[in-house]
């Protein structure tokens, strides 16, 4: 099986910091961001299987990527990182088809149900 390539853009190192080292020993690859960078300004080159964006972080490409999930021609799974999850927040990402909401700190258990999830989802 090919290895997962994950985007991240998160502007909290200790956050970006985490998430990498926990998808690496899952054998993902994981590329991360934040505001500052701009290692993720060619989504559509990197060709990630799944997206994790803070809402909050003022990345550049943020924008963009949430006008891509209205119209559904993102094409790659996009999860939305918060540490403040409101009702809001949660009808927001039905309306944007975010493909689910993680709450930070975020356990290691709901990252690996994300991967068995994209896995199955490559599978079919």
């Amino acid at each position: 099986m090919a290895k997962k390539r994950i985007i991240m853009l998160e502007n909290d190192e200790r956050v970006q910091y985490a998430f990498t080292k926990v998808l690496e020993h899952e054998g993902c690859e994981c590329l991360a961001a934040s505001a500052k960078d701009n290692k993720c300004d060619c989504l559509s080159e990197k060709k990630p299987d799944a997206l994790f964006i803070d809402i909050s972080c003022p990345h550049k490409e943020i924008k963009d990527i949430i006008k891509k999930m209205e119209t559904g021609e993102l094409g790659t799974p996009v999860f939305v990182l918060t540490s403040h999850l409101t009702d809001e927040l949660k009808q927001w990402c039905i309306k944007h088809n975010a493909m689910g909401i993680l709450e930070k700190p975020v356990s290691i258990h709901a990252l690996r149900e994300i991967l068995k999830m994209l896995d199955a989802k490559t599978m079919l």
